[in-house]
């Protein structure tokens, strides 16, 4: 049964990283990251039922105030091409699928070390990834030298770094609460892009922003 779930959980990280990233190519950035960012919302939904997790108020409220700053984020941004309905429902699977990752996720670390769990999950989503490339006839190399460079740094960085934090912090606090924090990466990403792109931070991003960042206080402090 364990050996089941890990390879489920595996299996939902894949069809997140798949169906989020493929969603960007049929509909703006701010719809995929506002429906992707609906994480919390599917994980307070599921998780009292999956591993009988209940979510709190504060939770809820949280979530709710994080839904309107990532809508803030966003506007003006938003597409209604005809592709779009395409993209959204993609970025929405990719949320829903995230949740699944996280609430299994939540459960397995209570019965296994963090490193095997990774190692299972990691391991188990790429070769998902790997089969899902071959169906679909999607190429696997002949890509510039620069791409496999960034595509290292991608796995080494994001991914071992900082989703490995994420799912370490599993151990320690319950999915709503992770996921809740997970939103917080456009404040981050907008900062980042200020500090070494230059762009612009406009009122709508600091206010937007200013508001996701008192969700995630809200729906965290208890824990």
């Amino acid at each position: 049964r364990l050996q089941r779930r890990l390879v489920l959980a595996g299996l939902f990280l894949a069809i997140h990283f798949a169906t989020w990233i493929l969603s960007l190519s049929y509909t703006s950035v701010a719809s995929s990251l506002f429906l992707v960012n609906t994480v919390p919302i599917w994980t307070a939904l599921i998780a009292p039922f999956v591993i009988a997790e209940a979510t709190r108020r504060n939770q809820w409220i949280g979530s709710l105030i994080c839904m309107v700053g990532t809508g803030i984020l966003g506007w003006g941004e938003f597409s209604l091409s005809g592709t779009a309905l395409l993209g959204d429902s993609l970025a929405l699977a990719g949320a829903i699928s995230l949740a699944m990752f996280l609430i299994l996720g939540r459960e397995l670390q209570k019965a296994m070390p963090g490193l095997s769990y990774l190692i299972a999950t990691y391991g188990s989503a790429a070769l998902f990834l790997i089969a899902g490339c071959l169906v679909l006839n999607y190429p696997l190399g002949g890509y510039p030298t620069p791409t496999y460079f960034w595509l290292f740094m991608l796995a080494l960085i994001p991914q071992m770094i900082g989703h490995s934090a994420y799912n370490l912090s599993l151990r320690h606090f319950s999915a709503a609460t992770v996921s809740i924090a997970l939103v917080g990466e456009p404040v981050i990403g907008t900062f980042l892009a200020w500090l070494f792109l230059s762009e612009l931070l406009t009122a709508t991003t600091l206010i937007g922003g200013g508001i996701l960042l008192v969700g995630i206080v809200v729906a965290t402090f208890k824990e």
